[in-house]
C-alpha cells in the first residue's frame, strides 16, 4: 500500500474527527451493545490507530483491539501516539513496543499489533472473531477484487464493519479558480490508479462496498463525513490545505507530467488565496456501516 508519513497522519487526524458522520457512531454502539462479551476489533490500515483514539472512549467497556499494517514504523508510532494520548488523559498505561494495555474509567483496553501485507495477507488476517472490522481513510485505496474478497472473507463471521472518510470525489473550492474542476477531474482520475492493490476504486468505493456488502446478506448505511477546511476557523486546517494542495501537484505532475506547468500555476493562485486569509475547501468523504440484521433488533 502507498505509504503515509507520521507527520501527515497527525496532521490529519483532528479534521478527521470532525469529519466522521455522528449518526452511524451512534448505530454502531447500539448494535455492538448487544454482544454479551469485551469486543474484538480489528483495524485495518491502522496508520498512527488514530480509530483507537476515536472508537475506545466512545464505545467504552473491555476491548480487545489489533492494529493492522503493512508499514513497522506506523504501528510502533500508533502504540507510542496512543500511550501519550492515554497518558494524557490521566490513565493507567502500560506498555511495550507492540501491545498497550489502558486502563480508563469507561473501560479497559488492550491493543496489540500485527505486521501484514493487507493485500496478500488478506485471508490470513484474524477476522473470524472480530465483533468489529473497521478502516479509517482506507477504502478508497483498494481494489474491485480486495473488496470482493474482503466480502466473502467476513460473510462466514458477519462481524459489524464500519469504514470511515472514504474519498467520494466531491471537492467544492471557495474562492473559485478557473482550473478547478480540471484539477479536480484529474485528480479523480489518479485516484483510480494502482495504491498497493490494484486498481483503485478511489471515489466509486463507498458505494462498491456497500453492493458488496449487501449481495453477502449486510445491512449498510451510509453517512457523509466531508472535510470542511477553512483557514480561518482552526489555524491547522490552513496548513492542512498548504500540504494537501502541494501534494497532489506532486502526485499529478508525475503521473502526468505534461501538465506540470499548469499545475504549478493552479497551485500558486491557490495558495495566494491562502496566504490572504480566505480559502476554504470541501473534500467529501463517506462513512458505511455494514452489520447482519438478524443478529440484532435494532429497526432500520
Amino acid at each position: 500500500m502507498t505509504g503515509f508519513s507520521v507527520d501527515w497522519l497527525t496532521l490529519r487526524e483532528t479534521a478527521d474527527g470532525r469529519a466522521r458522520h455522528a449518526g452511524l457512531n451512534r448505530q454502531a454502539i447500539s448494535l455492538l451493545k448487544n454482544r454479551d462479551h469485551e469486543l474484538t476489533i480489528v483495524d485495518l490500515g491502522t496508520g498512527r490507530g488514530s480509530n483507537v483514539r476515536y472508537l475506545a472512549p466512545i464505545l467504552g467497556g473491555i476491548q480487545f483491539w489489533q492494529l493492522v499494517d503493512a508499514d513497522e514504523g506506523l504501528l510502533r508510532s500508533a502504540i507510542i501516539a496512543i500511550g501519550e494520548w492515554a497518558q494524557k488523559q490521566g490513565w493507567s498505561v502500560n506498555q511495550d513496543g507492540k501491545r498497550i494495555a489502558i486502563d480508563a474509567p469507561k473501560g479497559r483496553w488492550t491493543v496489540t499489533t500485527e505486521l501484514a501485507d493487507l493485500d496478500q495477507n488478506l485471508d490470513h488476517l484474524r477476522l473470524d472473531d472480530a465483533d468489529l472490522v473497521t478502516a479509517s481513510a482506507f477504502l478508497d485505496l483498494v481494489s474491485e477484487s480486495w473488496v470482493d474478497r474482503f466480502a466473502a472473507r467476513v460473510a462466514s463471521s458477519h462481524p459489524l464493519c464500519l469504514f470511515t472518510l472514504s474519498y467520494n470525489g466531491d471537492l467544492v473550492f471557495d474562492p473559485v479558480d478557473a482550473d478547478d474542476s480540471w484539477v479536480a477531474d484529474l485528480l479523480n482520475q489518479h485516484q483510480g490508479t494502482n495504491k498497493g492493490f490494484g486498481a483503485a476504486l478511489g471515489p466509486r468505493a463507498a458505494g462498491y462496498l456497500k453492493d458488496a456488502m449487501a449481495n453477502r446478506g449486510y445491512e449498510v448505511v451510509t453517512g457523509d463525513s466531508p472535510w470542511h477546511l477553512d483557514d480561518q476557523s482552526h489555524a491547522e486546517e490552513a496548513e492542512l490545505q498548504r500540504v494537501l494542495l502541494s501534494n497532489w501537484v506532486i502526485a499529478l505532475k508525475q503521473w502526468q507530467p505534461q501538465h506540470g506547468s499548469r499545475l504549478e500555476s493552479w497551485l500558486d493562485r491557490r495558495m495566494a488565496f491562502l496566504e490572504s486569509g480566505f480559502s476554504t475547501l470541501r473534500i467529501g468523504h463517506e462513512d458505511l456501516l455494514c452489520w447482519v440484521d438478524d443478529e440484532t433488533s435494532l429497526p432500520h
